[in-house]
């Protein structure tokens, strides 16, 4: 069993260079259908001028290896003639996948499990209700509270799986590279990271994270968190995307269904 260890280098310095994939990558514990027939295609779709792109960088810095976020593809989806693993053969630099391990992912996916069941078991009670009516029962407190807990257990666990998402598989992945690096003989190192957009920007902002708090941080991006003082259930516009203010007025707090004028902002 592969464990996670996160030693420093020794006598080793190595500069790694983040290249944002021409596709998006992401990663999930259960990949919706559509995401993951999108996933396949994606693969087929690299273009010449990214190639290009990747070429010139290749010359312009030298990399000892490259490592590319695997995200939720699959191994056996990639080629041995693979564009990009032909492009770093030709070049004879070390190319590797790299994420959390099996092992990590399936004990994280375990404990998340009885969140998954209960909004599945929800959305079919939601379904079959608005079947029986022939329309959406608004005005049924059943149907608008099986809403609101689906909404709060749905908010709950992708919260959990972002922060596996953008903290612990980045974890993982930064042992790896930091594995292949002990590898390389020279003590000078360079690696190029081939990262789908989120994850870039993760790092980026890691790094801001350190040179500011949080406080800061959310001022310079201007967003805030709103909490219900009823339940306190949080409403994160970082997390959601949309600001606290754009939602309509008769917008119900997900965990209680208290109004809209119950959730102060906190941050």
């Amino acid at each position: 069993m592969e464990i996670l260890e996160l030693d420093p280098l020794k006598k080793k310095s190595l500069k790694l260079i983040l290249v944002e994939s021409e596709f998006p990558i992401d990663w999930w514990f259960e990949a919706p259908a559509k995401e993951r027939h999108d996933l396949v295609w994606n693969l087929h779709l690299i273009t010449n001028e990214y190639l290009k792109l990747i070429e010139d960088l290749i010359d312009k810095h030298h990399p000892n290896f490259v490592v590319e976020e695997k995200g939720s593809r699959w191994e056996d989806t990639f080629s041995y003639d693979d564009p990009l693993r032909s492009l770093f053969r030709s070049k004879n630099i070390t190319y590797s996948l790299i994420d959390i391990s099996e092992n990590a992912e399936g004990y994280l996916s375990a404990a998340l499990e009885n969140n998954r069941t209960l909004i599945k078991k929800l959305s079919r009670r939601i379904e079959e209700l608005i079947k029986k009516n022939g329309r959406i029962p608004k005005e049924e407190f059943d149907f608008q509270r099986m809403l609101a807990w689906k909404q709060y257990l749905q908010q709950e666990y992708e919260s959990q799986e972002n922060e596996i998402r953008y903290i612990v598989r980045e974890a993982w992945m930064m042992m790896k590279i930091l594995n292949m690096a002990r590898k390389v003989k020279d003590n000078k190192l360079k690696g190029a990271i081939l990262f789908g957009e989120n994850k870039a920007q993760a790092f980026v902002y890691k790094k801001m994270e350190e040179e500011v708090n949080e406080k800061e941080l959310r001022e310079l991006l201007d967003v805030n968190v709103y909490v219900c003082q009823n339940c306190r259930m949080q409403y994160d516009e970082a997390k959601t995307g949309i600001d606290f203010d754009d939602l309509p007025e008769d917008f119900k707090c997900p965990g209680c269904g208290g109004p809209k004028s119950g959730l102060k902002k906190t941050i």
